[in-house]
């Protein structure tokens, strides 16, 4: 790790910890709020967008997700209880891929603890089942998010071939 998480927890910015697949955790800052919309940014220059916990869109990565729009009501976004069923469409640069639309099915597995670098969360455990309608990309992202509906720690995919974007919030936007 190429920084200290308590530091980071120090710091004047909300930050947060993002790993994608193998790579070495990575520190990022926020960097601007836009509208419901939080933008983080890395050294690396990778950008990360996120609402309510959720991956919106990234830049800077090889094959980036442009664009995230929601169809049905989100349980992560839209701070609902997590069952039954969503939609969501996605633009996805790299493979010229527009128009995706993934059904999605919602598990919450009750209470656990998480350990974030040294801080304890009570949260609970959600799952995402998800699939594209023509069954070619296939996926599940997992949330831990409290009884206020923040999502502290989540690992989400984003685009077929590519591994998951992971990431711990370590001090949260105000």
């Amino acid at each position: 790790m190429a920084y200290d998480p308590v530091e980071a927890r120090e710091m004047p910015y909300a930050t947060m910890d993002a790993k994608i697949g193998i790579s070495l955790n990575s520190l990022m800052v926020l960097r601007r709020y836009a509208d419901r919309d939080l933008h983080w940014a890395g050294a690396d220059g990778v950008l990360l967008v996120t609402r309510q916990g959720r991956v919106m869109a990234t830049n800077g990565l090889d094959q980036d997700l442009m664009k995230t729009s929601l169809w049905t009501p989100d349980p992560i976004v839209d701070q609902m209880p997590a069952s039954g069923h969503s939609v969501r469409i996605v633009d996805l640069k790299a493979k010229d891929l527009y128009g995706i639309a993934l059904d999605c099915q919602w598990y919450d597995f009750g209470p656990e603890e998480i350990d974030i670098f040294g801080q304890k969360y009570k949260v609970n455990k959600i799952t995402e089942d998800c699939s594209d309608r023509h069954d070619r990309w296939s996926f599940q992202n997992i949330f831990w998010r409290d009884q206020n509906n923040f999502v502290w720690k989540s690992i989400q995919n984003f685009s077929p071939g590519v591994p998951a974007v992971e990431f711990s919030i370590l001090k949260p936007a105000k």
